[in-house]
């Protein structure tokens, strides 16, 4: 026996009338005998079981009366009934309830099977039921739902039931069953029979009768299904013999889907009325069980369901392939491509599988959900491309999305020249996901003429429909690889235009996972002009991928490498370092060779930055390989070779960078990345003057651009290190006022990290009044001042920011309280209120507002961005501005308060 004082509980507080309604070896008698056992309550309580009652001639013409008559308080004052078919009758159910009023003590009806009784028995009790006494408590025990006026009794509170799930076995009841016959299981085994069972004592019951005698308990475990013998013989005798040819069939039919509802069942088995079989199925607790509050779709007990395909394939054999091809076809016709799909493959129907599946290809493209297309499509057997052309274009999308291009391009290729096989209806359609998977593949290799040429093919079908309209879906696809390509290939206006529209049209046609994948890529790109403007993209997207759980899905990751890039940009190397961890998990390994250059790229940065510079060597390496793969030159490619240099120079390989310079050509020699590194081999080599003629073209240039890029920091500092080699203090000072000036705007700390010149900070950077506390920030950092207090007064307290306090002070700019900000940060609010306590005291200030604006003076907040900068915002700017910096729900880019516009 299994104590179950949750129910006991239940039952002792009950209403005067209790139903216990539940499928066959739920426990029902069990529990209510056990409970009265315990209570000791058996010498006041009558039994009765409506079946064995049934079977006595003598006895199942009053069923009802007997029961009453059973009444520790009728026996002890009526005395016996005559016998015989008219022993009974109103007056004497008057007199036996007039009988129970009268006793002193509760007293316990229980009618076992009462779903059992004929129509006159039933009028009985229902008699019984809404007249008796408050000393009579009745326990009705069913498989069915009963119809006796209980709704009266449940509006009245006069009425307490227990149902199939509140009889189910918890685990912990389930491992208490199965140590009561000596058997002990895993975790792992326990947990996967309680959720074939469902928790149902009766299987369970049975499966501790099995695992007593196996010899691997385990093993038994993870094969066990309805199909075992002893389960199945129950469920046919006790549920599946008892049903009418009708519901039988329809059962059996239908036992092949995970739910059913009333218009699927009609179509499989070719009948009406499906919808109310399956709620007769479900009042008859005949292990049907509603999965909506209207009780239009159902799903089978997981034992039950295996009983029945067994008995599927038993009995109709040849019907299995037709109710899966049945079921394919009505799934596609009713939106649900994937389930289509399956059935297909369950039933063998290959080439129909592949034609659903090429049929929506692009919706499970644009709807995120190729994962589950890959899935399906590893279970279509193999097949030559001239004998499917189809299955041979989807094997090729696969391979594009999870495989490798190389793969990718041999199946394109061979798939193209075999399209003509294709019957001359469908051939549109393979044209479309070949053109689609055409642009795909050229973005991946960012080869811009082959995207656009695939792009102008594609976007004829804007224009028209391919059976069906499909503009916005192509469109989007279009917009967002063609940006994607543009974007890594020096064409940054277009690129942004392209995927700003991409995402218009996303967000208007309601795809989700484009709209994520666009606002990835611009994050990428928007960083070069803005690292606000680009942690604000990468964070609405990874707010966006978190909705709909795609966190760990590649379309996330250059939004991960975004942050990370800003980040590491930004000094906060822990921070950038997390940032990239997201993106290899969402990634993969390598992912797509483009990203894949910047994640190796960042990598780089981060071990340079922290003085590796034979890790960060192998990173820009590592990143420069992945940069060979792609047909157009990839921005980054060169400044990964030039940071590759420079660590080669931190390791001190002096001759082979000189020998490596020696062999560029003059055109890669004059690029400012290039020129900087030059001038950095200049000075290891002791020649500040050759330093100083290497850049001055580069800093030239810089002069005369409406914002240099970050490259042009690393200049101007190698240029100050440079003029103190020659003593030349104004130079030096000049070049180093240049160099704070530019990296003031963004916070962009690494050059600093990477040039380390702390006494020429502190010579000249903190007599400065502009950059005098940007400066004492950077020293802070650097190793070689972290523990020396060169601080000026008023500029910082002498220890500087730990990352977690610098986490805590971006969510100060926000109106969230501090324990809004521990939810957000998962810290307890002491640990918040600490980290505060800590970041005022060190930023000399008393109030959270001057802390703000002492961090954006330093350079560790940004100044607020507005929010009609964003791509597509709002018309309402003041309104779209209280949006993003209040409390309210997250606007049309994903910001509210949480959602803070990191520095």
């Amino acid at each position: 026996m299994v104590s179950r004082p949750a129910l006991f509980e239940l039952l002792g507080s009950s209403a005067r009338v209790v139903h216990v309604s539940a499928p066959a070896g739920s426990g029902k008698t069990v529990l209510v005998r056990s409970w009265l056992q315990e209570r000791r309550l058996e010498e006041r309580a009558a039994w009765i079981s409506v079946r064995a009652e049934s079977c006595d001639p003598e006895r199942r013409s009053a069923i009802v009366l007997d029961a009453l008559h059973s009444l520790p308080a009728s026996r002890q004052r009526v005395g016996g009934l005559p016998s015989g078919p008219g022993r009974g009758g109103a007056e004497r159910i008057e007199r036996l309830l007039a009988e129970a009023s009268e006793s002193a003590d509760p007293l316990w009806l229980v009618i076992d099977e009462a779903d059992e009784l004929q129509a006159r028995h039933a009028a009985e009790l229902e008699s019984v039921l809404s007249r008796g006494p408050p000393q009579l408590h009745v326990l009705l025990l069913s498989r069915r739902r009963l119809r006796l006026g209980l709704h009266q009794l449940r509006l009245r509170g006069e009425l307490t039931e227990i149902g199939s799930q509140d009889l189910r076995f918890t685990e912990r009841e389930a491992r208490q069953l199965f140590c009561a016959v000596g058997v002990s299981l895993s975790d792992r085994a326990l947990t996967r029979l309680h959720a074939r069972t469902d928790g149902w004592v009766g299987g369970l019951r049975l499966i501790a009768d099995a695992l007593d005698r196996h010899p691997d308990p385990e093993r038994f475990a993870e094969e066990f299904s309805g199909c075992d013998r002893n389960v199945a013989e129950y469920l046919r005798a006790e549920v599946l013999d008892q049903l009418s040819g009708d519901a039988r069939r329809l059962l059996l039919r239908t036992s092949i889907l995970e739910e059913v509802g009333g218009d699927l069942a009609d179509h499989l088995t070719g009948a009406a009325g499906g919808e109310r079989v399956l709620q007769d199925l479900e009042e008859a607790n005949a292990f049907v069980c509603a999965v909506d509050g209207q009780r239009s779709l159902f799903r089978y007990h997981p034992l039950f369901a295996d009983l029945l395909r067994l008995e599927l394939r038993r009995a109709c054999p040849e019907e299995v392939a037709e109710v899966h091809g049945m079921a394919a076809e009505w799934f596609a016709d009713n939106g649900d491509p994937i389930r289509a799909v399956r059935h297909a493959l369950a039933g063998r129907h290959w080439t129909r599988a592949a034609g659903l599946l090429l049929d929506h290809w692009l919706e499970l493209y644009v709807e995120g959900k190729l994962e589950t297309a890959h899935e399906v499509l590893s279970q279509i057997p193999g097949q030559p491309v001239s004998a499917n052309p189809e299955l041979a274009a989807l094997r090729a999308g696969d391979e594009l999305i999870h495989g490798s291009l190389h793969a990718a391009a041999e199946q394109l290729a061979a798939t193209t020249l075999a399209r003509d096989r294709v019957p001359p209806e469908r051939r549109e359609r393979l044209s479309v996901m070949l053109d689609a998977l055409q642009l795909i593949y050229a973005r991946q290799r960012k080869d811009l003429p082959a995207a656009m040429h695939a792009a102008r093919r594609l976007l004829r079908y804007t224009r028209r429909g391919c059976g069906r309209t499909i503009g916005d879906d192509v469109a989007a696809m279009t917009l967002l690889n063609v940006g994607t390509a543009e974007a890594w290939t020096a064409r940054r206006d277009e690129a942004e235009q392209h995927l700003e529209l991409a995402i218009e049209i996303a967000r208007r046609s309601q795809r989700s996972y484009l709209e994520v994948a666009a606002l990835g890529q611009v994050a990428l790109q928007v960083r070069l002009g803005s690292f606000q403007r680009s942690v604000d993209f990468g964070m609405h997207a990874i707010y966006l991928a978190s909705q709909h759980g795609w966190t760990r899905d590649p379309l996330v990751t250059p939004a991960y490498v975004a942050i990370a890039a800003v980040r590491v940009w930004q000094g906060l190397l822990d921070e950038s370092e997390e940032w990239l961890e997201g993106a290899d998990v969402a990634g993969g390994a390598e992912g797509e060779p483009a990203t894949a250059v910047l994640r190796s790229y960042v990598r780089g940065l981060i071990e340079l930055a922290r003085g590796d510079a034979e890790r960060a060597h192998s990173a820009f390496d590592a990143s420069a390989r992945h940069a060979a793969t792609l047909v157009t030159p990839h921005l980054l490619a060169v400044r990964a070779r030039a940071y590759g240099l420079q660590a080669l120079l931190e390791i001190e390989e002096i001759s082979r960078v000189s020998a490596i310079v020696g062999q560029m050509s003059e055109a890669e020699r004059s690029l400012s990345e290039m020129r900087v590194t030059i001038a950095l081999l200049r000075l290891a080599e002791g020649d500040a003057r050759a330093a100083k003629r290497t850049l001055s073209p580069a800093l030239e240039r810089a002069g005369a651009e409406r914002r240099p890029g970050g490259w042009m920091i690393h200049g101007f500092l190698v240029q100050a290190l440079a003029c103190e080699a020659l003593d030349d203090v104004t130079g030096a000072a000049q070049a180093l006022e240049e160099g704070l000036a530019l990296a003031k705007l963004d916070g962009a700390i690494l050059p600093f990290l990477l040039h380390r010149c702390p006494r020429l900070l502190e010579r000249h950077g903190l007599r400065r009044p502009p950059h005098a506390e940007f400066v004492a920030g950077i020293l802070g950092l650097l190793p070689e001042t972290q523990d020396a207090d060169r601080q000026p007064a008023g500029a910082l307290s002498p220890a500087f920011l730990s990352e977690s306090e610098v986490r805590v002070l971006r969510y100060l700019s926000t109106n969230l309280s501090a324990p809004e900000i521990a939810a957000e940060l998962y810290l307890s609010v002491n640990t918040v209120k600490s980290h505060l306590r800590h970041l005022y005291g060190k930023l000399s200030v008393h109030h959270r507002r001057e802390a703000v604006e002492r961090a954006r003076s330093l350079g560790l907040l940004a100044a607020p961005s507005p929010c009609t900068e964003r791509v597509g915002a709002p018309a309402d700017r003041e309104g779209a501005r209280r949006t993003v910096c209040g409390r309210g729900p997250p606007n049309e880019y994903g910001s509210s308060g949480r959602d803070v516009w990191f520095a």
